[in-house]
């Protein structure tokens, strides 16, 4: 998370305070559980807080909604990746969808494609469709992302 994230974070843990009958946050109590989660990306922040309003019993400690962000990051890449696999083609050419760039002398490097796949997890932008035989996936995807209007470069869908 960065600074600019602060707005989005205050309204989560207001919500997270509200639904679990908390007393309002303070501001050291704010900064102290953002600091401590700046870490991790906001979207992952964001969701956890959800996952933990709908199935939480009391406030959660730092570490357990740190915990809750690890299994909302780890399910949203293992959906991204199931989706990938069951695409006919790869969406890049160069690394054929592993994030990875071949070189001639035996090195690998950071694929062009790499951060367009991690904005796609986050939620910054659209998940590649499927082929219309599978639609069911598609909406899977829909239902964790949204569409940015972000394209992709030549070689990558």
């Amino acid at each position: 998370m960065t600074d600019a994230d602060k707005p989005a974070f205050a309204r989560a843990i207001a919500r997270l305070a509200v639904a679990l009958r908390e007393k309002d946050p303070d501001a050291v109590m704010m900064r102290v559980y953002f600091d401590t989660l700046r870490d991790i990306e906001i979207e992952f922040v964001v969701a956890a807080a959800e996952r933990i309003v709908t199935s939480g019993q009391w406030f959660p400690k730092v570490t357990e909604w740190r915990a809750t962000a690890a299994r909302v990051e780890t399910e949203r890449r293992q959906a991204h990746r199931a989706l990938l696999s069951k695409l006919p083609t790869p969406l890049c050419d160069v690394c054929r969808d592993t994030g990875w760039m071949p070189h001639d002398d035996g090195r690998v490097s950071r694929c062009d494609c790499y951060e367009l796949r991690r904005l796609e997890v986050l939620g910054r932008r659209a998940w590649p469709a499927l082929p219309a035989a599978d639609a069911t996936v598609s909406q899977d995807a829909d239902n964790v992302s949204r569409d940015s209007g972000t394209t992709c470069p030549p070689g990558q869908r």
